[in-house]
C-alpha cells in the first residue's frame, strides 16, 4: 500500500469521464432520458419532471440538452463555490443548502 500519496484536495475526476458517463450514447449532450437511465443504473428513480428540473440547470442555451461545455461549467461552479464554502465557513451557506434541495428524488 503506498503512503507517500498526500491528500491535496483535488477531486478524483475529470469532468469530461463525468460527462462521458451520463451520456449514454456517446452523442455529445445528456438529454432527460440520459439522465433517467444514468440515475436508475445507481438505483435512483426520476421522474421526468425531476430529471427536467436537473436538465435546466444546467442548460444554458435553452435547448433542453446539456452539452459538454454547459455540463463543464455547472460543475466547476458547484465544486468551487463548494470548496471556497467549506474553506471559509467550514459549513454549507444558503445557495449550497438550496442546491441540495432544488431537486427531490424519489427513493421508491
Amino acid at each position: 500500500m503506498r503512503t507517500d500519496l498526500a491528500y491535496s484536495g483535488a477531486y478524483d475526476f475529470s469532468t469530461f469521464s463525468a460527462f462521458r458517463t451520463v451520456d449514454r450514447y456517446n452523442d455529445g449532450h445528456i438529454t432527460i432520458e440520459n439522465l433517467r437511465v444514468f440515475f436508475r443504473n445507481h438505483s435512483q428513480y426520476l421522474s421526468e419532471r425531476e430529471a427536467l428540473a436537473i436538465i435546466r440547470r444546467m442548460d444554458t442555451d435553452g435547448d433542453a440538452k446539456v452539452g459538454y461545455s454547459e455540463f463543464s461549467d455547472f460543475i466547476n461552479y458547484q465544486i468551487s463555490g463548494y470548496s471556497n464554502n467549506r474553506i471559509i465557513n467550514n459549513r454549507p451557506n444558503s445557495a449550497e443548502k438550496l442546491n441540495r434541495s432544488a431537486v427531490h428524488v424519489n427513493e421508491n
